[in-house]
């Protein structure tokens, strides 16, 4: 099997992301893949130091923003 690697849409770092190994997950909604890092760190939201990236990804998928959450960030 060859090791696949992708690339975090938030961080930009290489990770394993199939055949066999999953070393992120998809947010199918956004339309975006987080490493494992990324995915648990940001459990409250995408804090204004990512904001940049998240809008960026989001306007290049022409998707709509969500509503920001309680802290002012957007949800992940």
């Amino acid at each position: 099997m060859k090791e696949t690697k992708t690339k975090c849409d938030m961080c930009d770092r290489l990770f394993q992301f199939g055949p066999g190994r999953y070393k992120g997950k998809y947010i199918e909604h956004y339309e975006m893949i987080l490493c494992n890092s990324c995915f648990k760190t940001n459990w409250a939201g995408f804090p204004p130091g990512l904001e940049a990236q998240f809008i960026a990804h989001m306007k290049s998928k022409d998707i709509a923003l969500p509503e920001r959450n309680k802290q002012g960030w957007f949800p992940r």
